[in-house]
């Protein structure tokens, strides 16, 4: 069961997991989407969260509700 996400302006909204020992960032919002449709890649690297962060928005890890 997951928790639904809020809308928040300037804030996306991300999931990591970890796929064969590597910890990748997926985007889960349509801002973050778009984020990744400039840089090309299925998933956001470190720094471009950062660069991400030096334009003002805020970076949320989605949160998974455990039963």
């Amino acid at each position: 069961m997951t928790k639904e996400i809020t809308i928040e302006k300037d804030t996306i909204h991300v999931e990591m997991k970890n796929v064969y020992g590597n910890n990748l960032i997926y985007p889960v919002c349509h801002r973050a989407k778009l984020f990744t449709s400039i840089t090309g890649k299925e998933t956001l690297t470190r720094d471009a969260i950062y660069f991400i962060r030096q334009l003002g928005y805020k970076v949320k890890n989605k949160e998974v509700l455990i039963p």
